[in-house]
């Protein structure tokens, strides 16, 4: 049996033949299986249950496996759970493909069932892993009725349970946590019953699963995306293809598009859908009284214009970037430019989070339809101690009429007063310019002239704290 990917992930099953089984008596399948290379990864369970439906699949023998072999293998008896009916009747065994996306094809043969005894203490069915972290895990399985006592045996994917791996302290819980393991690192698990006088069970296992990536907690971060063989992402990096073009953010390996390195993020237009995709940066832990200044270098292909923006925000999520950082709407060098630290056009503001927590950068490439390609490479944030007073943000023209126009911003928590410079599109904020002094957000300038285009920027005071660097221009 062949199961062939696509370009979503897969959900596909297929059933042994209706098999009449005793109550009380033992079943052990066996079954060969292939990747069709050894750079596909593959992922497959096996359920049983009492009909050839999702549904009706109700226990599991064989959990998540995880292969890449592009010869055949041999599933082995504790590899594979002894399944033991407590109804006669007739049972389906289900092979449920589970592959990442456009992982091609893999493949099953020579599937086996054969009926044996029921040991005296059967082995724990159904062993699973859940809330995984960077360092730990949940560990549970469903024992069997004479079980008495468990232990969990563990190690870096590939161990021999026979000789190696951490075996935890038996006890009579059916859920146990992991602790202190690596970050971003393979790990296979088994687990053993005990059945009081009647000995010990078969392992069952081993279940793979891969630790989280770490939180980024130590500055300056820095991401070249070098780390991975392209097209795989950098642990942490995530992607979104929101507009579900099949057109998004890629880590690609080309030493004439990186500006370091032979990997950077690259955009890819699509002919009819403006650009709506985002890539986020590994978790950064924040402190409250330190802000956060982002630098990346950036460029588009050369000819036609493109347009992104960066926000922040505490997950890695579209809704939850509330915070933008960086706006450009018009470049198309070929040559990368470095990004500055400020709040003119083309520069990044500086984050100051108002909460400590988890916090995520994202990158989201907004440009109209049937563009070109944009490429981001190292990307790098520092941790600074926050200014005495903060530089206003959100700074938006939101009316004007012939002689006015009014301005919103989100001040700091202590600004007092601030002062609106004005001026002709491009002027000099440190030469020039018209100030207004203002309260708070909204305010509104007058006495402009009609048909006239105009910078605009925003300067907090904060008492005796002082004055933030100007935010601006907007136009």
């Amino acid at each position: 049996m062949r199961y062939t990917g696509g370009s979503v992930a897969a959900n596909d099953w297929f059933f042994s033949n209706p098999l009449t089984m005793t109550a009380g008596q033992s079943y052990q399948l066996q079954f060969k299986y292939r990747s069709i290379s050894a750079a596909n990864t593959q992922a497959l369970e096996v359920k049983v249950g009492s009909a050839a439906t999702v549904a009706g699949q109700t226990t599991t023998v064989l959990n998540s496996l995880s292969f890449n072999n592009a010869t055949y293998a041999t599933t082995t008896n504790g590899q594979v759970t002894l399944f033991t009916p407590t109804t006669t009747g007739t049972y389906y065994f289900g092979f449920h493909a589970i592959s990442a996306a456009s992982r091609s094809s893999f493949y099953v043969d020579d599937v086996q069932v054969s009926e044996v005894p029921t040991p005296a203490c059967p082995q724990p069915i159904n062993l699973a892993v859940s809330s995984i972290t960077a360092f730990g895990a949940t560990v549970t399985f469903t024992p069997p009725t004479n079980g008495t006592l468990y232990s969990v045996v563990y190690g870096a994917a590939g161990f021999n349970p026979a000789t190696g791996g951490t075996a935890t302290t038996p006890s009579a819980s059916t859920s146990v946590t992991l602790a202190g393991l690596n970050s971003n690192s393979p790990y296979d698990v088994y687990v053993q019953a005990t059945c009081g006088t009647a000995g010990t069970s078969v392992l069952t296992g081993p279940i793979s699963f891969n630790t989280a990536c770490a939180t980024v907690t130590a500055y300056p971060y820095l991401e070249n995306f070098d780390g991975v063989t392209a097209p795989t992402l950098p642990c942490g990096i995530t992607v979104i293809d929101v507009n579900n073009d099949a057109k998004t953010w890629v880590n690609t390996s080309n030493t004439t598009y990186a500006a370091s390195g032979t990997n950077a993020m690259t955009y890819s237009w699509q002919g009819t859908n403006a650009a709506n995709d985002w890539f986020f940066t590994n978790a950064l832990q924040m402190r409250v009284g330190y802000s956060y200044q982002l630098q990346f270098k950036y460029r588009g292909y050369g000819s036609l214009v493109e347009a992104m923006e960066v926000k922040v925000g505490n997950a890695a999520t579209v809704a939850a970037q509330t915070t933008t950082v960086f706006t450009n709407n018009n470049f198309n060098s070929s040559a990368y430019t470095t990004t500055t630290a400020g709040s003119g056009a083309g520069q990044v503001l500086l984050y100051t989070p108002t909460t400590a927590g988890t916090y995520y950068f994202g990158f989201h490439a907004i440009s109209p339809a049937n563009q070109w390609f944009i490429y981001v490479d190292d990307v790098q944030v520092t941790e600074v101690v926050s200014p005495a007073c903060p530089q206003p943000t959100a700074l938006v023209i939101t009316g004007t009429t012939t002689t006015t126009a009014t301005v919103t911003f989100a001040g700091p928590n202590n600004g007092t007063g601030y002062t609106l410079l004005y001026g002709p599109r491009n002027f000099n904020p440190a030469t020039g310019g018209t100030p207004v002094t203002v309260t708070g957000s909204p305010a509104t300038i007058t006495g402009l002239t009609q048909n006239t285009n105009y910078d605009v920027y925003v300067q907090a005071t904060c008492g005796t704290a002082g004055s933030s660097v100007r935010t601006g221009p907007v136009n």
